[in-house]
């Protein structure tokens, strides 16, 4: 889905039956259509994937990780199937911190009708999280996925899965979320599974790393005290332990 700063770049929020934008009509009538802005179309060229960027095709996939919170408004604006994949919190803000991505909970908590349906018993805490980058980071990770987890319970056909499974055995992983999604996945499409995510690559932003190494790669990267930092906010949020979230 093309950028939109100061939209979804801030963590909007819609649900079924809300009002977007037009900025944000917009961007989701061109992503559902299969249309690719020039700097993606750019750096599909870089990394290697344009032929299947530009591919005609039935079904569309599009991922933005800015756009976790209006997921019901696309589900129902364009019948979309969400796929909803979970990160460890520390995994998450080390990334993010790798990629010089910032966050703010401001954007969260200037959203009345977000505060009011799911984040308002966390206000003071998200309030309080914002004098440190590492427990913001931590807060924007535990308010998304407050709010997810919330609208999964009423929507059970959307599917959920772990970034950490799926680098993990990526083979096996992608082939069950193939089958959730009603597709298929030949000896070809596998093949091409396993060496994408075996190959490495300097470049932050890239796509191509090795998977095994990356559901733990925040233990290197983080102090003992940021991982206290991120792990301690998320359990005000009610997060006491990732592997039983699912």
């Amino acid at each position: 889905m093309p950028a939109l700063q100061g939209e979804l770049s801030y963590f909007r929020y819609l649900k079924e039956g809300s009002t977007a934008s037009p900025q944000i009509e917009e961007a989701a009538q061109r992503a559902f259509a299969g249309k690719q802005a020039r700097k993606q179309l750019i750096r599909a060229v870089y990394r290697g994937y344009l032929k299947a960027a530009i591919r005609p095709a039935d079904r569309v996939i599009v991922k933005d990780p800015t756009a976790p919170l209006i997921t019901a408004w696309l589900a129902e604006k364009f019948g979309a199937l969400p796929v909803v994949i979970i990160r460890h919190p520390c995994g998450f803000a080390s990334s993010i911190g790798k990629l010089d991505w910032e966050v703010s909970l401001k954007h969260f908590l200037r959203q009345p009708r977000l505060m009011n349906e799911h984040l308002a018993p966390y206000a003071d805490v998200m309030q309080k999280a914002g004098s440190d980058i590492w427990t913001t980071r931590g807060a924007v990770w535990a308010a998304i996925h407050r709010v997810l987890l919330n609208q999964i319970e009423t929507h059970p056909n959307w599917i959920i899965c772990r970034y950490e499974d799926l680098c993990g055995n990526p083979e096996k992983e992608f082939g069950l979320l193939a089958d959730s999604l009603g597709l298929h996945l030949g000896r070809a499409d596998k093949k091409r599974i396993i060496g994408k995510s075996s190959r490495n690559n300097s470049d932050p932003g890239s796509t191509f790393k090795v998977s095994a190494d990356m559901p733990n790669v925040w233990q290197k990267r983080l102090s003992p005290g940021q991982i206290d930092a991120i792990v301690g906010v998320t359990r005000e949020f009610g997060f006491s332990d990732y592997d039983k979230i699912l």
